[in-house]
């Protein structure tokens, strides 16, 4: 100023960004936990994520039970030392697929029980493949690429024989992601029984002396049957 000159000096200093780089185990299925991360900022640090219905000051939260809801995009501010960083990293959770069974028992021709007691698969969402297996829980070891591909018609499994007591079955499906759902079901015994009423045998019993000739025997039963006839050892005497 007025020819004259004065100098001084300031000292900036520039800090550094914190770390962040945001990462998650993508894509999972439903039911498992959606694990997110993000880079270590030093131990002054501040994180915040945010998400679909989500919020954390963990660096590396972790939403157990993932559902589809949770799928969508999370992002992470890191502050450290009046400093900034953000990221986001987008995640997605596959469904399980849903189904029902349905189990029929054997059909009945007259007191006989058929063999053709079936398992189908009704109202499949999602699902492409099964894996059936004998037991109370699902011991296979196939996957989406090994499994069998659902019929159209649903039916995994039939001519089935009539089970001594009861079969318990377990089934595990497939979606095209890999995920899957197991179901542990049973196949109970099926009981058949002629219709209409007993056969009255007229008479029941007589006796009768060495060398006398038994009485006419008269069965009755309902129109549309017939009588056999078996001696007290079951061998057959008359059709």
């Amino acid at each position: 100023l007025n020819g004259c000159t004065k100098s001084d000096t300031i000292t900036a200093k520039v800090k550094p960004l914190p770390l962040v780089k945001a990462t998650a185990i993508t894509p999972i299925c439903e039911g498992d936990a959606l694990c997110l991360n993000t880079d270590n900022a030093g131990s002054n640090a501040i994180y915040s994520w945010t998400g679909p219905n989500f919020t954390s000051s963990s660096q590396t939260p972790k939403r157990a039970n993932a559902t589809a809801a949770m799928s969508g995009q999370y992002k992470i501010v890191v502050t450290l030392n009046g400093c900034i960083a953000k990221d986001s990293v987008n995640t997605l959770v596959h469904a399980k697929p849903s189904f029902n069974v349905i189990v029929t028992k054997g059909s009945c021709t007259n007191s006989i029980v058929n063999s053709d007691a079936s398992i189908s698969l009704v109202n499949v969402l999602n699902g492409i493949k099964y894996d059936l297996v004998n037991g109370k829980s699902y011991t296979g070891n196939k996957t989406v690429s090994t499994a069998t591909t659902i019929p159209s018609s649903g039916i995994i499994l039939n001519n089935i024989a009539n089970p001594d007591s009861v079969d318990y079955y377990s089934i595990r499906v497939f979606d095209i992601s890999g995920c899957f759902k197991d179901s542990t079901f049973k196949l109970n015994r099926q009981t058949c029984a002629c219709d209409g009423a007993s056969p009255v045998v007229i008479p029941e019993s007589q006796n009768i002396c060495k060398g006398d000739t038994f009485q006419v025997v008269h069965g009755y039963v309902d129109a549309g049957y017939t009588v056999d006839w078996y001696d007290a050892q079951g061998n057959l005497l008359l059709k």
